[in-house]
C-alpha cells in the first residue's frame, strides 16, 4: 500500500516529531514532497545563524528524480534532486498531511512553471528580519527598513509582483497556496525554510540518505 495513503496524521507540528532518524533514498519520495537542507558551506552556516534555525535551503520534489529550487547562485531551476543535494550534510523530507494528489500536482506544476525566475535577494533578507530570527531586532534599523522598502518597491514595479522573483522557501509556500493548500497564514515572502517546522499541515517523514 502507498505510504502516503496509509499514513495516519498526528496533530503535531514537525518540530515535535522524531521521525527524522528514519533514512530513505530518493525513490521513496513522492511528487510534492518538500526537502529542507543544511550544509557545511559558509553561506548555509550564516543563514542558519541569522534565522536561528536548522535549515538554510528548501527544495520541492517534482517526481522522477527531478526537483526545483530557488538558489542565489542560479535562477529558479529544475534539476536532478541528487545534483541539488551534492553538498548537503542533512536533508529532511516533509509531506502534506491531507492534500489530494491533484492538489500536490497543482503545487508542483505551478512551481515548475516558475523555472527561469531570478532569485529574490531582498525577500530572503527580509525573512531574516522576522521575530523568530536572531537578526529580527534589525527590522526597524536603517538597514532593515531599507530591505523592506526595496522588497516592496521591486514587487510594485514588476508586472508579476512578488511572483517575479523567489527565494527557496518562498517558492514552495507560494506554490502550496496557489494549489489551495496553504501551509501557514503569513505571506510567503516572509517565510524562511525553518517555518516548515511550524505548520500542522506538514508531517516530517524521513531523513534522506545522502550516501555519496
Amino acid at each position: 500500500m502507498n505510504s502516503f495513503n496509509s499514513f495516519q496524521p498526528q496533530p503535531t507540528t514537525p518540530d515535535q516529531q522524531i521521525r527524522q532518524n528514519l533514512a530513505v533514498s530518493i525513490p521513496a519520495l513522492a511528487r510534492g514532497d518538500i526537502i529542507a537542507t543544511s550544509s557545511n558551506a559558509v553561506t548555509s552556516q550564516g543563514i542558519r545563524w541569522a534565522t536561528n534555525g536548522r535549515f538554510s535551503h528548501a527544495i520541492l520534489y517534482l517526481g522522477n528524480g527531478v526537483a526545483i529550487d530557488a538558489n542565489p547562485f542560479q535562477e529558479t531551476e529544475k534539476n536532478p534532486l541528487r545534483q541539488k543535494l551534492h553538498d548537503s550534510k542533512q536533508a529532511i523530507v516533509f509531506r502534506h498531511r491531507t492534500a489530494s494528489q491533484d492538489q500536490l500536482d497543482k503545487a508542483a506544476s505551478w512551481a515548475g512553471s516558475q523555472s527561469g525566475k531570478h532569485y529574490d535577494f531582498t525577500g530572503a533578507a527580509r525573512s531574516a528580519l522576522q521575530p523568530n530570527a536572531r537578526t529580527g531586532w534589525m527590522k526597524w534599523s536603517t538597514l532593515g527598513v531599507s530591505i523592506i522598502g526595496a522588497d516592496e518597491i521591486s514587487a510594485t514595479i514588476s508586472e508579476d509582483g512578488h511572483n517575479a522573483t523567489f527565494f527557496c522557501s518562498e517558492l514552495i509556500f507560494r506554490a502550496f497556496r496557489v494549489a489551495g493548500i496553504p501551509l501557514l497564514d503569513g505571506p510567503p515572502k516572509r517565510l524562511g525554510p525553518n517555518r516548515f517546522l511550524k505548520t500542522t499541515e506538514l508531517v516530517l517523514m524521513w531523513q534522506l540518505d545522502l550516501g555519496r
